[in-house]
This record gives C-alpha cells, structure tokens and sequence, in this order.
C-alpha cells in the first residue's frame, strides 16, 4: 500500500476521518418485469415516487445510479445479489494466511516468483482457462539497500474471463501482492497490506468462475508485483501494465483497486469504507457508493482524491479507476504485526461485496460518456453538447438529462447522436446536465455530469502561459467553446504596480497564440487576454501571468543550493560558499548574475542566461535536493539551447535523491537523458586529494590544503560518474592511498563527463569546488564556459578586438556547388542564427544557433541535398538583422 507522501518526519493518520452524511440510500426500478404485479411491488413504486430523486456526499452530489435502469435491471440485481451472497470469509482467509505464511514478500526477494506461480496455480484450480505471469524487467529501487536501483524480473499474475458481447472492453480488478517493512528485519508478513486485497480479488474470481459467469466485457483479474517501489520510482507491475495497456490500445473501461481492506476494530454494520476517486472520473463514485449500501453491510465514505496506489497508474493512462481501502488505518502497516490475526475477516468480507457488486454490474452496462463537451452558443439561452461514443458503438442510445441542482433533473431527453443542442435555457442560470449511454438491451450507463451557465458574454479564457520556445514571448491559451467567438484581446503591464494593463495586439487575434514583437529583452512583463465575441462582447480578464523573453543571452546564472552550514572545516555556511564563487567568477567576460537564495529554480528565472551554474559544496551534510518540478524546468531550458553545469557534491544524490553505492540509468532519467551519465559508484571510505584531467585544455585540480577535512590533505563522499558514448570522461579519481587500501579502491574511477551536443551542452563534476586550490578552480570555470559556449561548426578567425560593427559578407563563392562559405562579425556578445531559406521562404538549413562572443566567423554552407536554385542566407545578432542571396548551380 502506497500512500500520499507525508512532510518529512510526519506520521498519517487516516482513523480521524468523520464519515460524511449519506442523506439517503435509493435505488428507482420504474419498470416491473412482465408478469409480476404484486402489491409488494406496487407499494414499493408508490414509496419511491414520493422520494427526492438525490444522494448527498458532502458537497458533492450523485444521481441514483439505479434511478431510470429498465426491466432487465431486476434480473441482473438478482444476479448480483446470488454471486455476491457466496463470497466466503474463510474463503478469503485461508487465502490470506497462505500468502502471509511467504513471511516476507518483498519485491527483490528470490520467492517473488514462487509467490508469483502460487497465485496462478490457484486461479487455474478455480477453473480459469487463461492465467498468465505478465512478467518485466525494470529498475526497481532496493529500499532495503538505501534504495540503489536494480534491474531484476517482476511479474503481474493475470486471470482472464472472455466478455461475450463486447470483448475488446476491459475491466481490471486487483491488488498487490508484495508486502514491505523497511528493514526486512523482522519482516512485514503483509496480511492487511495487501493480503486482503489480493485475496478478495481471488474469491470474487473463484465465484464468477464457479457460477459460469458470462460478461458482456472481459474481465482481468490482476495480482500485481512491486506495488511497495511506488515512492521510490521504482517501476511498479501496475505502471507497467497501464502502461502497456495504453500502448497497445487497450480499452479499459475501469480498475478497482483492492488495498488494505481488512482493518477494521469497530463493528462491521454501517462501518465506513473509503471509496477514493481520481480526477476526471468522479462520476463513479455515487454508482460505487451505492452499490456499497445495496450489497454490503458498510458505508461508502469519500476517500483521499487521487490516492497514490495501483490505481493511480491506470488514472494516469487516461483509464477510469477507483481505490478501495479501509477507513480506519491499520496501525500494523509495514511492520512485523500485519498478521491475519489483527485483521476483521468480516470487514475484509463485506468489502469484497463492495467491490464485487461494482465490478458485476459494469460488466453489464455500457461503458461510461467520454470527452463530453459543452459549448457556448453565444445566445445566451442554448447550450451545444458533444461527445464521444463509446468504443464507436453506433447501436447506444443517449439520456440527456437537465436540472439547476446537482443530480437533480428537472428534464429529460434522448437522441440517437452524440450532438445535442439545449434550448429555451436562462442566461445566468447554472445548469447541470447529466449525461448516459443506453444499450440495445435498456441497459444504461453510469451518468457522467457536467455544469455550464448560457451567457450572451463569452467566458474568460484559460490556462494562459508562456511558451517554451527560445529567443521570443509567446504567449499560448486554450481555445473559449463559444459558437459566436470573434477572437482575443491581449493585455500586458511593465510592472505589478501599473494600474491599468495596455492592449498590444492590432484588432483582434483569432489564434490561440500571440508572440509579442515589441517586448524587450530580460525585462519582466504581466500579461492577461480577454475573449470577444461578434456581437462585441468582451469576457472578464485571464488570470494574469509574469513572463520574459527566453534569450539565452545574458550570460551565467549561478545557483547556490549549498545547504546553510555551521561554517566548520567539514560544514561551510551558504554565505561562504557564495563568497569563494563570488571570487571564482570575477572579470567573467559575458558576466553572472545570482539567483536569490530560497528562489525556486525555474524557467521563467533561467531563459535569459546562456549558462546555468549550480553548485552545492556540503559533502558531508547533504541536505539540499533538487525536486521534481525542478527537473522538469531545466529539461525545458536545456531543450531551447540552455548551457548547464553542476559543480559540487554528489550529484546523483542531488538530481534524484539517491543515496546508495551505485546504479545503471537507463532512458527515461533526467541523469541519463540531458547529463548523459550512465553509471554511477561511491566508496563512503575511499578519500580524494583531487582529480586528474584526461585530455587538454583541461588540467588536474588539488585539493586546498587549507580546507582539507581529512589527513595528508584528502576529502570524500565523491560519487564516480561514468560517460554515455556521445558524451567525453574528463577527469578521473586520485587520492594519495594504494589502489589495495579501502582508501585507495576509487582511484582512476571517471569523476567528470562533459557533452558538446548541438541541442545543448553540459558538465558534471562531483568535487564540490569549495574545497579546490582557489587558482585550480578558477581556470576550471573558465575552462568548461570557453568550451560549451564555443559555436559549433564555426571557425573564429581570431581578430575580436578589430571588430568594431556586425556585418554579414557576401558567401565565396558565389554561384557555388555543393559548399561555399559564409562570414560573419560581431562587435559584442550576442545569440547568433544564421539561417538559409529557398526563394519561397522555407527554412532549408540552420547553421548557426548559439550564443556567441565578439569576433569574426566562418561557416561552411552544404547544398548537396538541395536542387539548384537561388537561396538566402539570414543572419540575427542581437537586434542586427541581414540577408543575402547565393545561387547553387549543379
């Protein structure tokens, strides 16, 4: 079971929940099988017309999902209530104990697979046909062994019943079966965590298969492996099953989730269970609430939304999913005492039943309303609806259903299409409309409901930003449903304090996008826009949003995320370490700038600068990380043409929190992707005096005597990083020990790797700089700026200091094949792109796109590809724009 991370050093508690009001339980059978007219019956109609036609769950409310189901509903409810009545608790716990006597079922352990072959055993002896061991291979974090990743075999048990009618959909039903305490010592036996659901899952299966159960949609039951690794990245079995479901295009029409349903110390008549939904598919839990109250003794609760677990990987792949999990946690939660013994078999039992009804149910119904959008008309009285049919079927039908509250609806309409326009509607009235599909057999789908209010003005438009893209502001937003749009306004203000925001667009803009010509580089501005209609109606503003020009141009940006030490030998202050860089970076020639401390590292911060410095000098209380979201902005600066180094302790520890001895990366990780280390290894014993450079104009780096921590002048806690092929070692571990000392076993491991793409370019080393002879250091910082600010491809001609303009030359020669030559000068730093277009203006080739000092250049132009022709070359340098013609003759 994997919950919600906590605040460092936090415990959850779940047991403090107070249950939320159900104000009432209904179920509508409008329609009475042929034949049957009892006055039972008929009192029972009588008694439901006089109800209001509602569920209220705090403040959200549910349309009965029972209420207009037809005949056929009676039939299936006596189903329902026939399978469901034979799930057995001993059944569930004989399973259970037979899965706790493994002891310990952690994912790295070599009885994962026997555990695997058991479950599998089981289900064919139930009688199933098809059961398979889904297995992978995948980097799983060995939380026992300070979470180093390692590749090893994983596997998803996986039981199939064969749906009937609609086969192609699917429904997944599961829990994990791997058990976790962090030690191992003494082991978690995982009776409650996730015996429970693993077994619930298994007796439902063995009752369907019993009874010869014949769905309309395919059925899979799911035991799924490495569920623990969840939190430390692991790759989970139902992360790789989402994820391969959604490769492979899978239709899954919904996953219930089975995790932890087995503690409960009060008694079990209207218990609560948690029901937790995930965002976009709220709509299943008042269908699954109310099956809870029909068919089990519990009381469905509104769990933690978006709760981390197997679900979470289904959600995430786009696909419908709900997470069972009892209300009180368990306090025997990865620990020694997670035993069958302090589990409520009875609660574990009528969770099942929860569950079991949702899942016989949808294998009935038709899938649930996808992508159901609601347009504006512009009018001010009607509302256009569209969405997609169901797997394509063309045989549904389609209840639309209308009222000011929700779930309560006040009309009610069908139509064959998946169009449908409302109207006769208020303008400023809020209007919720529910929306199901309608099998050929009568039978309906979960409703799915959406709200909007008619309004003869257009609705503000949403999710405003700037685009990543480098060296202009573009600004992006998602297009207003309004039948009647005319376009956009856009508003922008130099400061927070200008009191009115300026239109800068002439007329109105009909794209989704604005790229504003007239911002100026590195300055800030605060933008919003505003819809407009043909009848000249405007919309309330955008929210507002800060942006600036990404123009990588401004030279270096350093970022000292060196943790605030007491200022000792060992544990330098952040103020010491800004002051040593401070001195490295003095008569820098492009100049640096500092980000504030405590300033969260982002785009929006980073895009004007060509360089991005990060240094973290603590080695030995390392306690600064680089989180997630950070790692995602500097993917988006690198990706524009960003130049990134990090220079200081440890910095696998800082870009995933890794603490171990080693790991592979493999695709897919920022360390491997965008720093291009494929390997990394530490010795905590083994000790540095600096590092050797491999190759020119490199040069070794010592350590300062001064501020070395350890004897003979030494430091450690360096990690070995070691190269992708497309990138270079450039330097490697020394220490003054013998290779055969424990403080020796690191020397002439690969410490640095540097890569000179033409995308980006980046340096690593894992010294923190702080601790390096002052004059060492400095020419390392000069060195590594020289070399990935150096163009690509270009020749310098070495003149810089005669350049006194910039000028684009005449390309010699000129008619030319295949080659000719380009020159160029620049007086001052500046981004360069140099470009070459056809006589229709199609970009055909970029031959320079860098951020470039003052100089004279040379660029050789290939046109072997091209046909002949006339061409032009343009070249941009800050605000200088040129062009010029050359002719290819072959």
């Amino acid at each position: 079971m994997k919950l919600n991370c906590p605040a460092e050093g936090k415990t959850i508690i779940f047991n403090n929940f107070f249950p939320k009001t159900l104000v009432l339980i209904l179920f509508l059978l409008p329609a009475i099988l042929p034949g049957i007219t009892s006055a039972a019956v008929a009192k029972e109609m009588t008694l439901l017309e006089s109800k209001p036609n509602r569920y209220e769950n705090g403040d959200r409310i549910y349309e009965p999902m029972l209420a207009g189901v037809p005949v056929d509903s009676l039939s299936l409810d006596s189903l329902a209530k026939s399978l469901i009545s034979q799930i057995n608790a001993d059944s569930i716990k004989n399973t259970m104990l037979e899965l706790q006597s493994f002891k310990d079922r952690y994912t790295l352990l070599p009885s994962r697979r026997d555990i695997a072959r058991w479950i599998a055993q089981k289900y064919t002896s139930y009688g199933f046909s098809s059961v398979e061991i889904d297995s992978f291979q995948g980097p799983v974090m060995d939380a026992r062994n300070n979470s180093i990743p390692v590749t090893a075999w994983q596997g998803n048990v996986v039981a199939t019943i064969t749906g009937k009618k609609r086969p192609e959909e699917v429904i997944v039903i599961g829990g994990h079966y791997d058990s976790f305490s962090m030690t191992g010592v003494p082991p978690a036996p995982g009776a409650d965590d996730d015996a429970s659901g693993t077994a619930a899952t298994m007796e439902l299966a063995r009752i369907l298969v019993k009874n010869n159960f014949q769905p309309d949609v395919t059925i899979k039951f799911l035991a799924f492996g490495a569920e623990e690794m969840m939190s430390f990245e692991g790759v989970t079995g139902s992360k790789y099953y989402a994820d391969m479901s959604r490769k492979n295009g899978m239709k899954i029409i919904l996953m219930l989730n089975l995790d932890m349903i087995a503690y409960s110390p009060a008694p079990v008549n209207g218990n609560p269970i948690d029901i937790s939904s995930y965002t976009g598919f709220e709509y299943l839990f008042g269908p699954a609430m109310n099956f809870t109250a029909k068919y089990s003794k519990l009381k469905a609760t509104d769990g933690i939304k978006n709760l981390l677990g197997d679900s979470y990987s289904f959600t995430a792949n786009g696909f419908p999913a709900l997470f069972y999990m009892e209300h009180e946690f368990s306090p025997y939660y990865h620990s020694a005492q997670d035993l069958v013994e302090y589990c409520n078999m009875e609660y574990c039992t009528e969770a099942a039943k929860a569950a079991g009804s949702m899942l016989i149910w949808q294998s009935y119904l038709p899938g649930g309303i996808n992508n159901f959008r609601i347009t504006e008309s512009g009018t001010g009285n009607s509302l256009v609806l569209d969405w997609d049919k169901p797997g394509g079927n063309d045989s549904l039908t389609y209840k639309l259903s209308v009222g000011v509250t929700s779930g309560v609806y006040s009309n009610t309409f069908t139509t064959p299409n998946n169009h449908y326009e409302l109207g006769r509607l208020t303008e400023g009235t809020k209007y919720y409309i529910g929306i199901k599909a309608i099998s050929p057999n009568g039978f309906e789908s979960f409703v799915t409901e959406k709200s909007e209010t008619p309004c003869s003005v257009p609705p503000a438009p949403l999710s405003l930003s700037q685009a990543t893209l480098p060296h202009k502001l573009e600004l992006n937003w998602q297009p207003n449903i309004d039948l009647d749009l005319l376009g956009y306004c856009i508003y922008r203000k130099d400061s927070t304090q200008q009191a009115n925001a300026l239109k800068i667009n002439d007329g109105i803009c009909s794209d989704t996008f604005f790229v504003d010509n007239t911002a100026e580089n590195g300055k800030f501005y605060y933008y919003s826009i505003k819809a407009v209609d043909k009848d000249s109606n405007f919309s309330q503003s955008s929210r507002e949003i800060k942006a600036r020009i990404f123009s990588l141009d401004h030279g270096l940006l350093l970022i000292n995320r060196t943790y605030d030490g007491s200022g000792s030998l060992e544990d330098p202050s952040y103020q010491q370490v800004d002051n040593y860089y401070k001195t490295l970076l003095q008569g820098l020639p492009s100049g640096y700038s500092i980000l504030g401390k405590g300033v969260r590292i982002s785009l929006l911060e980073m895009g004007m600068y060509s360089t991005v410095l990060i240094v973290h000098d603590a080695p030995l209380k390392f306690r600064s990380y680089c989180n997630y979201l950070e790692v995602e902005e500097l993917k988006k600066y690198l990706d524009i043409g960003g130049k990134f180094i990090y220079l200081g302790s440890k910095p696998v520890a800082y870009f995933q929190s890794q603490i171990g001895t080693g790991a592979d990366f493999y695709p897919g990780n920022f360390l491997f992707d965008y720093l291009k280390i494929k390997h990394y290894q530490e010795d905590k014993i083994a000790e540095s005096n600096g590092a050797i450079a491999l190759f020119s104009p490199y040069k070794d780096i010592r350590i300062d005597s001064v501020k070395a921590y350890r004897k003979d002048f030494h430091i450690f806690n360096i990690e070995s990083l070691s190269a992708r092929d497309e990138a270079s070692q450039v330097y490697k571990y020394t220490g003054n020990f013998s290779s055969s000392l424990p403080q020796g076993n690191m020397n002439g491991l690969p410490v640095g790797v540097e890569y000179l793409g033409e995308n980006y370019r980046t340096f690593v080393l894992s010294y923190p700089l702080y601790y390096i002879k002052q004059e060492n250091a400095k020419d390392l910082i000069n060195t590594i700026i020289q070399r990935i600010n150096a163009p690509s491809g270009v020749e310098e001609s070495g003149q810089a200091a005669n350049v006194l303009s910039f000028e684009l030359m005449q390309n010699y020669p000129n008619p030319f094949n295949p080659a000719t030559t380009i020159s160029y000068s620049i007086p001052k730093e500046s981004f360069v792109e140099l470009k070459v277009y056809d006589i229709l203006g199609r970009e055909v080739s970029t031959l320079v796109s860098s951020h470039m000092s003052r100089g004279e250049y040379k660029v050789q132009f290939n046109a072997s590809s091209l046909p002949s022709g006339m061409y032009i070359y343009s070249i941009q340098a800050g605000e200088f724009r040129a062009s010029k013609k050359l002719l290819l003759i072959k």
